[in-house]
């Protein structure tokens, strides 16, 4: 009988954290990122700092853009011409509903950002001979 009451309690709490998570961002916009505008026919957001910027479709929970945003680089979702814009550049032409609700999210980051790779060189394979 403790099992049931531990298996329900458990299946409440995962319930309860489901529907809460309802109202957060979508899964690959990190918590770091934070909402700087929001609207649904026209959004636009001009950052102070470089950093990544993602336009989420909030309505269908989805991402429509993630991509670097240098300061002063204007970033505008228009709906009304199905574009997302960076600086003046389209970087999306997918269709935008009206009535769905938009969101800029932003995440500073610093310029200085360290590559990590691995170079791995395979021997040369001769060419076969006749």
């Amino acid at each position: 009988m403790n099992s049931m009451r531990q298996y329900a309690a458990g299946a409440t709490l995962g319930l309860a954290v489901l529907v809460s998570g309802c109202a957060a961002p979508p899964m690959s916009v990190p918590s770091s990122a934070t909402v700087m505008s929001e609207g649904n026919t026209k959004v636009s957001y001009r950052p102070t700092q470089f950093g990544r910027v993602y336009v989420t479709d909030d309505t269908d929970h989805k991402i429509l853009y993630q991509g670097d945003a240098d300061r002063d680089e204007l970033v505008e979702v228009d709906a009304r011409q199905d574009r997302i814009m960076v600086g003046g550049r389209p970087v999306s032409e997918v269709v935008l509903d009206d009535n769905h609700q938009y969101r800029v999210y932003f995440e500073p980051l610093s310029q200085e950002r360290v590559v990590k790779y691995r170079v791995v060189e395979e021997p040369a394979v001769p060419a076969p001979t006749r």
